[in-house]
C-alpha cells in the first residue's frame, strides 16, 4: 500500500508487514482525513501516522507537522521517521524547548523542511512570530493527544489543551489525534473518522 520509495526502506527494516493501526489509518490519512487512533505501545504507531502524512506531503507540497508531549519523543519519532522522509526527498528537523532556538530558526530558514516534528511550546513559539505559516501546513498530527489533556499539573497546561484542541479544529485539516489511553475528554461535535486498533476498545461516542 505504501509508495516504491517507502517499500524499499520497510523491507530493509524488515518491516515488510503492516500492523492493524497501520492498515487501518493509511487510507485516511493519506487521503486526508481527520481521524483519531487508538493505539498501544508497541503497534507501529509513529510510522502509522508517519508514512502516510510523509507520503501526503511529498505528493502535494506544504508541510507536515508533528506534535509531541516531551522533547525525548519529538526527538526519538524524528529519527525513526528520518530514513523514510529521505527516501521521498523530503527534510526533518525536531523543534524542542530544549534545543537552541536560534540554531533551530536558522535551519528553518535555510533548510526549508517540509517535516517538522515538535513539542507544542516551540511549535507555538514560531508559529506566533510567522516563523512556521498557517497556510503551508497540510497535515498535523498530535502524538498521545491524551497526554496533553491530563498533563501531571492543572492550570495554565489545562488552558493551553484547550487552545491546542480549539487551533487545530477551527485553522487545520486534515489532523490526525492519536490516543494512548483516555478518550473521554475527546469533544462530540469533533467530525472525526473512529479508528480502532487492536486494543479491542469501544469507537468513539458509540
Amino acid at each position: 500500500m505504501y509508495s516504491n520509495a517507502i517499500t524499499q526502506v520497510l523491507e530493509k527494516e524488515h518491516k515488510n508487514k503492516p500492523t492493524l493501526i497501520q492498515k487501518r489509518t493509511y487510507d485516511a490519512i493519506r487521503n486526508g482525513a481527520s481521524i483519531v487512533g487508538l493505539a498501544k505501545t508497541g503497534t507501529g504507531k509513529t510510522l502509522a501516522y508517519g508514512l502516510p502524512v510523509m507520503e501526503r506531503i511529498a505528493e502535494i507540497g506544504g508541510r507536515g507537522i508533528i506534535l509531541e508531549p516531551t522533547t525525548e519523543l519529538a526527538i526519538q519519532t524524528r529519527n525513526n521517521l528520518l530514513p523514510y522522509a529521505k527516501s521521498l526527498g523530503l527534510k526533518t528537523i525536531a523543534l524542542v524547548g530544549a534545543g537552541n532556538r536560534k540554531r533551530q530558526l536558522e535551519r528553518l530558514k535555510k533548510e526549508k523542511p517540509e517535516i517538522i516534528i515538535a513539542t507544542p511550546g516551540r511549535f507555538f513559539d514560531f508559529l506566533s512570530e510567522n516563523r512556521i505559516k498557517y497556510q503551508d501546513i497540510n497535515a498535523l498530527v498530535i502524538d498521545e493527544a491524551d497526554d496533553y489533556y491530563f498533563p501531571p499539573i492543572t492550570g495554565t497546561y489545562l488552558r493551553f489543551s484547550r487552545f491546542l484542541i480549539a487551533f487545530i479544529t477551527y485553522f487545520l485539516t486534515p489532523t490526525f489525534l492519536l490516543l494512548m489511553q483516555n478518550q473521554e475528554w475527546i469533544p462530540e461535535a469533533f467530525d472525526f473518522i473512529r479508528i480502532q486498533d487492536e486494543m479491542n476498545l469501544p469507537l468513539l461516542w458509540q
